[in-house]
This record gives structure tokens, C-alpha cells and sequence, in this order.
């Protein structure tokens, strides 16, 4: 048996979030030591906290944010708890807690240290030297690391061109979902709406994310404005919650969306909003592999989605939903309203999307994968 440390920056709605708890119940259910290093704040800390077999260390100061004087106290709080520990293996996810865990580990001097790449964000910093820092950061902590796991072919891509790590330390295992919780869900549309006080009649789409800048959720209002030009009575709900939700709120009353776009804040089913709804659209700017959008597919609902990262990789046009360009909306727009008024396309769609789903996006097949990799440690 191994002792294994998962550090994640914080527990928020995320596929990177639910893959690290995964781990966690997974490895201490196998009978491993599992430690686990995150954020005292979070929407998922309740289920990390109800877990008696593994150890917890919430930092205050362990936060998405750059802070230069938080940042140094949380990496010397992530060493001290490395040196106390002394684990086989760190595990980090995120990309705060890829940098100081990874660094906090090559110090302490740990064997194994892995990191679990969700979507390369340094791209998107619009200052030159912050952008410049960031992927110096990226491949200074993959220097320290023994493995670098990519839920995307794209970020494998793209860390092979950038020269971020060496290439026979990858190893792409997808972000995995419980198939058998999606493909036979227990409620129907119908009942889902009347429990969420969905209107029967209304063409709706769904989002799911944690509110900040890598979603892009303004752009997903100002999409929402033009589609209601089309379909008055378009409803829309963004499930999640976090720090831009009064920009989001400001935007929604400026677009006069106030009956059309809903944020029902977090929820512990945000699956019960998708299998409710007709389409799922998200903007993101970056990402690795959205978990929800396999969920989506499990679930019978099409994808609109930007032509970014593991979003590409697994929506196809007019298989199961179609892709655009982020500086050109319009295309996300067109296809949102085709496929909404549209009811044979949206069947087509539909059914494409729950066909042939491969088992590597299971999650039973990551956490085998997982394990498998620890286990070639010897």
C-alpha cells in the first residue's frame, strides 16, 4: 500500500475538483493512505469533509488568485505538511496547485511527484510578461515531475510543442464519468422540469460551470440575447456560482434577460438542469476535457460548444452537436437556434450523442488507469 497526497487549489464545481475526490475515495477505498491538500473554501469541501478515511490539511491562503505574498505562505504550508507526511506519491491538479505543490515536493524531496494537466490557461493572460512567467512556471514544475497526465490530446499537443515536460512522461487518461449514473437516469425531462419549476413548453440551455474568466459565461449571455431575437421565450440556466457572479447578474438585467437567464447557484445534481433541458452550450476559453459535456451526451442532450481543447475532441458536427469559433459567435448561434427549432435534428443529434461514447471517458476506466501507473512505480 501507498500514501498518496492529492493537492487541488480548491474544491469549486470542476471536472479538475471531481477528479481529484475520485481519487481520494478510490485510493483510501483500496486501502491506500490518502492525504489530501486544498482550499478551506469550496462547494464540494462538505464531501471531502464527510470522507473519515482520508486525512484533510484546508489552507486559507492556497488560492486561484496570483498574490505573491499568499502564494509564498501557501507553498511553505504545503512543504511543511509534505515534510510532516512524508507520502510516495503527490498528486496535484489545477494550476496553482500544480506550481506549489510540485516545487513544495521536488524540495521535501518526494519520489513520485504527478500532476494532472485540465486545460493550459497561460495562453489567455493578456499581459506579455504574465503570460511569459506563467509557462515558465508550467515547465519549471514539470521538470520536478515523474509523470504529467493530459485528459486531453490537445494539451498533450500542445505541451509536446512547448517543450513542457518530457514526452515519455505522458500519459493521456481521460477525465472520467460514472456511466451507469447517466445512461439509465432514474427521472424523465417532464419530471425533472416540474421538479426545478421548468416551464413544460420552453426550449432551454443549460450550462454548468464554476463562475469565472476560463468559462467565458458573459459571452454566454450576450449568445443568449441574440438567440432570444429568434425564440422569445428561450429559458437558460448557468448551474454553478463563484466570484464574476454579479458581473454575470449586471450583464443579465443590462441585456434585459431577467426572464430568460436564470443562475440557480450550485447544486449538488447539476445533472437534474441538463437531462431538463434541450441544449447544452458553453463558452469556455480553455479546457482540458468538461466532464459535463459527456455527461450531457450520457444524458441524450447535443453540445454546442468553442473549438477549444478536449471540446473538439469529442463534439462532433452534426454527430452529436457542433463547435465555433470563439470570435465568431454567430456560428454558436446559428447552430444553438437550428437545433432548438429543429425537432428532427435535435432527435438526430440526441441520439448520436449517447452512441458510442468510448469507455476511456468512464470513470472506472481513469481510476484503473490510475492505478496502474502507481503501480509501475514498483
Amino acid at each position: 500500500m501507498k500514501k498518496i497526497t492529492i493537492i487541488v487549489t480548491q474544491l469549486e464545481l470542476g471536472g479538475a475538483q471531481m477528479t481529484a475526490l475520485d481519487m481520494g475515495e478510490y485510493f483510501s477505498a483500496l486501502g491506500h493512505e490518502v492525504v489530501f491538500i486544498t482550499n478551506q473554501q469550496g462547494v464540494m469541501n462538505d464531501r471531502l469533509i464527510g470522507n473519515k478515511n482520508i486525512k484533510k490539511y484546508l489552507l486559507k491562503d492556497l488560492r486561484r488568485e496570483v498574490n505573491p505574498l499568499r502564494d509564498k505562505k501557501a507553498y511553505l504550508q504545503i512543504k511543511k505538511i509534505l515534510t510532516e507526511e512524508n507520502p510516495d506519491i503527490v498528486h496535484t491538479h489545477s494550476s496553482k496547485a500544480g506550481i506549489l505543490g510540485r516545487k513544495a515536493a521536488a524540495a521535501v524531496k518526494i519520489k513520485y511527484i504527478f500532476h494532472t494537466v485540465h486545460g493550459f490557461g497561460f495562453g489567455f493572460f493578456k499581459n506579455p510578461l504574465m503570460k511569459k512567467a506563467a509557462l515558465w512556471a508550467e515547465k519549471n514544475a514539470a521538470s520536478h515531475s515523474t509523470g504529467l497526465v493530459f485528459v486531453s490530446k490537445d494539451d498533450m499537443l500542445t505541451a509536446s510543442q512547448l517543450k513542457i515536460g518530457r514526452k515519455d512522461a505522458y500519459h493521456l487518461i481521460r477525465s472520467g464519468v460514472n456511466f451507469a449514473k447517466f445512461s439509465d437516469y432514474a427521472l424523465t425531462r417532464e419530471e425533472l422540469r416540474k421538479k426545478l419549476g421548468i416551464p413544460m413548453r420552453s426550449r432551454v440551455i443549460v450550462n454548468v460551470a464554476p463562475f469565472k474568466k476560463q468559462k467565458n459565461l458573459l459571452v454566454f449571455v450576450s449568445m443568449i440575447k441574440e438567440i432570444r431575437d429568434s425564440i422569445p421565450g428561450i429559458k437558460a440556466y448557468i448551474v454553478g456560482d463563484g466570484v464574476k457572479r454579479k458581473a454575470l447578474e449586471k450583464a443579465i438585467k443590462a441585456a434585459s434577460l431577467e426572464k430568460n437567464v436564470f443562475l440557480p447557484g450550485f447544486s449538488q445534481a447539476p445533472e437534474e438542469y441538463v437531462k431538463a433541458a434541450d441544449l447544452y452550450l458553453t463558452t469556455s476559453l480553455w479546457e482540458g476535457l468538461p466532464r459535463t459535456i459527456i455527461e450531457a451526451f450520457l444524458l441524450g442532450i447535443p453540445v454546442v460548444g468553442s473549438n477549444i481543447g478536449g471540446i473538439k475532441e469529442v463534439v462532433k458536427n452534426e454527430v452529436n452537436g457542433f463547435t465555433f469559433d470563439l470570435e465568431f459567435p454567430q456560428e454558436g448561434i446559428s447552430h444553438a437556434v437550428s437545433i432548438l427549432n429543429n425537432k428532427k435534428l435535435r432527435s438526430k443529434l440526441s441520439k448520436g450523442a449517447m452512441a458510442n461514447i468510448p469507455e476511456e471517458f468512464s470513470k472506472a476506466y481513469m481510476l484503473e488507469r490510475l492505478a496502474e501507473m502507481y503501480d509501475a512505480l514498483g
